[in-house]
Order: C-alpha cells, then sequence, then structure tokens
C-alpha cells in the first residue's frame, strides 16, 4: 500500500492468540512492517494484564476487551504513538467480543468499534453491535473485525456456494442497511474475489474479516487491500484512512421544527448532560471538548430525526394500508 502523507493505516488482524511472548514481538513487527497506525486485533487470547504487555515497541495505547479465562476470544484496538489521538469514552464487552473506544484524532471525533463474532450462527450478537454503534457511537465511524460470517456466500466464499445465507449474515445485512453503511473492500472491488480466511478441516476459503463505515464518510478511504496469509489462518485487512478529506456535500443544518419537540428537547438535554459528565476531566481541554460534544451531538440529532422519519413512515403505511382494507369491505 502506497503511504500517502495525511492518512492514517488501520488493520484488521485475527492473530490466533498471543499468549506466547515470541509470537506477540512477531506480530507487532508484521503491524509495525505494514505502517501500522492503529490496529485492530481479534482473538487475543489474553488476561487483562497481559493485553498490558502489548504498549511496547510502536503502540502507545491499548483498549482491549478480555474473556474472564484470559484464553480465549478476546480483542484490542492499538494505537501508534504517533497518532495524536485523545480517548473519551470506551465501552467493552465483558465476554471479549467488542471494544468500543470513542475519541479524537487531530481534532476528528471518531468511533473505533472492534469486534470478534461468535463462530455459531447467532444473529442476536450482530443486533448487539447495531444497538451499540447507534446508542453509543459519534462521530466518524470505523467498524472492523472478525464477523464469523460471508455477505455473499456465491462471491464471498470458494468453493463458491449458492446456499441461502446464514441468519448471522442476514442480520450483518441488515445491520448495514439501518446504520446507512458500506463494507469497504466490497464497495471498491464489486466483481473481485479474494479472501481473508483459510478453514484447513474445509478445505475452503472465505471473506469474514471487514471494515464498515458510512455511506458519508466513503470519501475518506484512500485504498484498502486483503494482505496474505502468513502467521494466522487469516490474512490481515488494511484501509488507508484520510480524516483530513472533506466531501463535496452541503452545510448540515438543524432542522428547526424539532425545537417545538418537547421529547427531542428532552433528549438532547439528557445526551449532552451525560456527554459531559464522562468526558469532563482534566486531561481533556474545554475546546477539545466542546468540539468534541458538538459533533457528538450532531450525530445524536441525526439518530432521533432518522428514527422519528422512520416512525412517521411506518404510521403513515399502517394508515394507508387500514384504508385499503376499508375500501375492499
Amino acid at each position: 500500500m502506497v503511504q500517502k502523507r495525511n492518512s492514517h493505516y488501520i488493520t484488521s488482524y485475527n492473530v490466533k492468540g498471543l499468549q506466547s511472548p515470541i509470537k506477540r514481538k512477531i506480530i507487532l513487527g508484521q503491524l509495525k512492517s505494514f505502517n501500522c497506525h492503529i490496529a485492530f486485533l481479534q482473538e487475543t487470547h489474553l488476561s487483562d494484564v497481559e493485553h498490558d504487555k502489548l504498549k511496547r515497541s510502536w503502540a502507545q495505547q491499548v483498549f482491549y476487551s478480555s474473556h474472564k479465562s484470559g484464553r480465549k476470544r478476546g480483542v484490542a484496538i492499538l494505537v501508534h504513538r504517533q497518532i495524536n489521538f485523545t480517548p473519551l469514552t470506551t465501552y467493552r464487552d465483558p465476554h471479549g467480543r467488542y471494544i468500543l473506544v470513542n475519541g479524537s484524532i487531530d481534532g476528528v471525533l471518531v468511533s473505533l468499534i472492534n469486534i470478534y463474532a461468535p463462530n455459531e450462527d447467532e444473529p442476536k450478537f450482530i443486533h448487539t453491535i447495531s444497538n451499540l454503534v447507534f446508542q453509543k457511537g459519534s462521530g466518524v465511524l470505523l467498524l472492523g473485525g472478525d464477523f464469523n460470517c460471508v455477505l455473499s456466500p456465491y462471491m464471498d466464499k470458494q468453493p463458491s456456494s449458492k446456499s441461502h445465507a446464514s441468519q448471522m449474515s442476514k442480520a450483518l445485512k441488515h445491520l448495514t442497511t439501518e446504520l446507512g453503511l458500506i463494507d469497504v473492500w466490497r464497495n471498491r472491488f464489486p466483481r473481485v474475489r479474494d479472501y481473508t480466511f483459510y478453514s484447513h478441516g474445509h478445505a475452503s476459503y472465505s471473506r469474514i474479516d471487514f471494515f464498515f463505515t458510512s455511506k458519508t464518510e466513503e470519501h475518506r478511504i484512500d485504498s484498502i487491500e486483503i494482505l496474505p496469509i502468513t502467521l494466522s489462518d487469516y490474512a490481515p485487512l488494511s484501509l488507508s484512512w484520510d480524516l483530513g478529506l472533506t466531501p463535496n456535500l452541503k452545510r448540515w443544518r438543524l432542522n428547526a421544527s424539532l425545537l417545538n419537540d418537547s421529547q427531542f428537547c428532552e433528549f438532547i438535554h439528557t445526551e449532552l448532560n451525560t456527554y459531559l459528565e464522562l468526558n469532563t476531566t482534566p486531561k481533556i481541554s474545554p475546546l477539545t471538548l466542546w468540539d468534541c460534544a458538538m459533533a457528538y451531538i450532531r450525530g445524536r440529532i441525526i439518530s432521533f430525526a432518522s428514527a422519528r422519519k422512520k416512525r412517521k413512515e411506518a404510521r403513515r403505511c399502517e394508515l394507508e394500508a387500514k384504508i385499503k382494507h376499508l375500501e375492499q369491505q
């Protein structure tokens, strides 16, 4: 991947365990060779104490979720010392399945979410992630990790299959539709077949590792590529992310009619108070806190307006159906 000056390089990698100090060193060295600025690691198989040992070499900040046994699952987000990243809020799964970190990079509010989905067909887990993004995410979203399912059995598996998609796959597609997300790699390579995982037991390849971002933030993606499978059964997935790019879009404006909605006013009042209570610390300057708060509140306003619009549309469809039923009587 050709390096651009203003880009940040993000790598998602299922490392299949980092209990061995030698393997930890090798993986960290490999990520460094990728010019990785932020790493999303899955299946770390580390305890809280062992996760802190990842703060070596280039990784200055480490955010993680450990399984209570410290011997399975586990996800971590590593941030390079050269990245001007200020963490604001963190949400961890107690079972080592996901970690969400809201923060700012060079003043741009971002939401980093790294997940390791169950091997079983569990759509409820995807619903949990959908609610997590909707309720806790803020700023520019980057959702990545090992989702343990393909989006298209025909395009994302080798040998390909025309069988029906799993329930988890259907839930993941629903998540992308509901939240307005794109599968970054597939969006760039709509007709290409490439894979991130090799199953020795089934002698098959599949693309089960993804990066998702909002459709409105697609312009920030410079490039994305699936790297070779080397130290694991998984291929690292690496993208170039330019937070300095701005879209050629109209400036967002508040729908003034919302101010007449008492529910909306109460919602925003509660959200702002909660945000300030969680993030007002001596480590964060008032200017950074204010800038991030404005970006956060804008996101919550957009979410509220979108949900209200959907309720109105559902009500309209319901009334039209009743009218149609009455006309047929």
